[in-house]
């Protein structure tokens, strides 16, 4: 598991009355067809009480997201917040002064997101080749979280027209917004709560009224992970 910590939100311009879940009714929200904060809204509404069949929802490429909402062509966006964050300032926005962000993980979703997936016949036919891969995976992890520098030295190496500051800056926003949430001094990166993987099951399954209910070890296989003592007790040094 990479992302601990919710990156989904709705996002608002500074100046938008919208201030509480319950204020997007009425309201018009955009994003990318495939947007995994969109995708989640029947859950967060349902959460937040609001009454979704009252919010518009409309589509846009994922470029166009933060023009439309700084245009007033949409009352509020949903996204990531370190993706929404860098568009704006790609724009020339200031993110901390020009916007505002209704978290999901501050509404009651505090699920996990992002993380290494593959079919389960892959695992059960080439474990150890999933085994390996997650332990090259957290080694590299650890690297950078020791050195950013050497981090982004290798992304510039590969993609040398990228700025520099502007994917470090990039990194650090993603440890820190979306691999720090506070169980990582408990469990480890990597690993998840099984307690809490199966509240965010349970939310899921709800909201979209699935047929069954899969149990945590359906969704997430501990055994591959490398020992506790070898993976990061922070993200942050």
């Amino acid at each position: 598991m990479l992302y601990n910590t919710p990156p989904f939100t709705l996002v608002v311009k500074q100046d938008s009355p919208i201030r509480s879940p319950r204020d997007l009714e009425g309201k018009t929200i955009g994003g990318p067809a495939n947007d995994g904060a969109l995708k989640l809204f029947p859950a967060f509404a349902k959460l937040a009480k609001i009454d979704a069949a009252k919010v518009t929802i409309t589509n846009m490429a994922p470029n166009l997201r933060e023009q439309m909402l700084t245009r007033g062509q949409i009352d509020a966006a949903f996204g990531y917040v370190t993706t929404v964050s860098f568009s704006a300032k790609a724009m020339g926005l200031d993110p901390a002064k020009d916007l505002r962000f209704i978290r999901y993980g501050d509404n009651g979703m505090d699920l996990y997101s992002n993380a290494v997936f593959c079919s389960r016949a892959f695992a059960k036919e080439n474990p150890k080749a999933v085994q390996g891969f997650v332990k090259a995976l957290n080694r590299a992890v650890k690297e950078v979280i020791a050195d950013p520098d050497m981090g982004i030295d290798h992304v510039m190496k590969r993609e040398p027209l990228l700025k520099r500051e502007v994917e470090k800056d990039k990194l650090l926003a993603t440890l820190r917004n979306d691999m720090s949430h506070p169980e990582v001094a408990r469990i480890g990166l990597g690993d998840v709560d099984d307690a809490r993987l199966k509240k965010s099951i349970d939310i899921v399954v709800d909201a979209n009224q699935l047929p069954r209910t899969p149990a945590a070890a359906e969704v997430f296989d501990h055994g591959f992970l490398p020992a506790r003592a070898e993976r990061p007790s922070k993200t942050l040094n």
